[in-house]
């Protein structure tokens, strides 16, 4: 997930200093969407169109793309 903060995630989860924060991953089910703002709510009935698996993670090595 793109666009988190390094320095708050760091501070609420008591993460150190020389640990290297590079991913967020949601987990978790979907609330109520009345409990969203209304633009949320927009972009949460948008329709998704998902990349293929292999276009960005690989399987064994570098360049090997992992098959879906």
């Amino acid at each position: 997930m793109g666009g988190f903060d390094v320095e708050q995630a760091r501070t609420a989860f008591g993460i150190p200093d020389d640990v290297e924060l590079m991913v967020v991953i949601a987990v978790g089910y979907h609330g109520a969407m009345d409990a969203l703002h209304k633009d949320f709510q927009e972009m949460e009935n948008a329709t998704w169109e998902r990349k293929p698996l292999g276009n960005g993670f690989f399987a064994g090595q570098w360049g090997w793309p992992v098959s879906d």
